[in-house]
């Protein structure tokens, strides 16, 4: 047999395999790429690639969507583009079979002028060791162990799992502080893995929780308590009780906060020194101790769950 025709069987072959093999299961793989954001919401263009349980067509669908900073609810979603591709299943000829996109749908959106305009924040992109204190379980968002939200954006996404295998777990890659908020991209399946993930989307932490996260990712392992109270209003009662800060270059030293705590049997308020590292660092317990007129204990932080100001309401 000619060279020629040993590579038409091998073809033959490859195409009987391919033939042979059952269609794949339908899955709908979603990747968000962040636009923009305000003070008020910010924006994503979302493209879901539908397989259509086939090897030969799928469905491509770009949308923007326009969430809210506050409650990462779906303001207002638009249609970019929406097309399909088909694959001729029949060619068997010795190039790449003929490809064939069809234009479904083609959506109305403003200029890019207009919406750069509007959604003009690009924000600052996380460090990535603040990323690390971020996991994901059951669709809900924690750091270092405290849940912060469950947000609407993710539950959303769990609406398009794969008919047959079960979804992989989520995990935070990147984020971006914009707006007063914080806007994590969550990812399902191994980052890993030679493929990437099998989906992404953007998911915003309100500036309220933003707030937390910064709080939560400064707490020394251990912290110097001037007493705990079983509710917020014994709490406050200690700190109006302190002898004012005097001023002075430094009276930082001399500032307090009230974190709420939750262990297994028992939970309370602890009104702390904000700058304990730096107290114990330069010697000043004892002064700390007189000016304030308090007595400072050091206390784990691994139960601190809240950061409360001292004159909330």
């Amino acid at each position: 047999m000619s060279l020629h025709g040993v590579g038409r069987t091998v073809a033959w072959l490859a195409i009987l395999s391919l033939s042979s093999h059952a269609t794949p299961s339908r899955a709908i793989q979603l990747d968000e790429r962040l636009f923009g954001a305000n003070e008020e919401s910010y924006t994503v263009l979302r493209t879901a690639v539908d397989n259509e349980g086939s090897y030969y067509s799928s469905t491509t669908t770009t949308t923007l969507f326009e969430r809210s900073i506050e409650t990462d609810e779906t303001i207002r979603e638009t249609v970019v583009l929406k097309s399909r591709t088909i694959i001729d299943a029949n060619y068997t000829g010795p190039e790449k079979a003929p490809v064939e996109t069809v234009i479904q749908a083609r959506g109305e959106t403003a200029s890019l002028t207009e919406m750069v305009e509007r959604w003009p924040i690009q924000g600052v992109k996380l460090d990535p060791k603040l990323l690390e204190g971020f996991k994901v379980i059951s669709g809900s968002i924690y750091f270092r162990q405290v849940f912060l939200t469950h947000p609407a954006g993710l539950v959303e996404s769990e609406k398009q799992p794969n008919e047959e295998q079960p979804a992989p777990g989520w995990q935070v890659m990147d984020g971006r502080y914009a707006g007063g908020a914080t806007i994590l991209k969550v990812v399902r399946g191994d980052v890993t893995a030679k493929e990437g993930p099998t989906d992404g989307v953007w998911v915003a932490l309100n500036p309220e929780t933003a707030v937390q996260v910064n709080k939560l990712s400064l707490l020394p392992p251990t912290i110097l308590s001037l007493g705990s109270a079983k509710d917020l209003a014994g709490a406050q009662e200690i700190v109006r009780n302190l002898k004012p800060i005097p001023e002075g270059p430094d009276s930082h030293l001399l500032e307090v906060a009230i974190w709420n705590f939750t262990k297994t049997n028992e939970r309370g308020f602890h009104v702390v020194a904000t700058a304990s590292d730096a107290i114990i660092r330069n010697e000043k317990v004892a002064e700390f101790e007189q000016t304030r007129d308090a007595r400072l204990t050091p206390v784990p932080t691994d139960s601190f769950t809240k950061w409360i100001a001292p004159d909330a309401k």
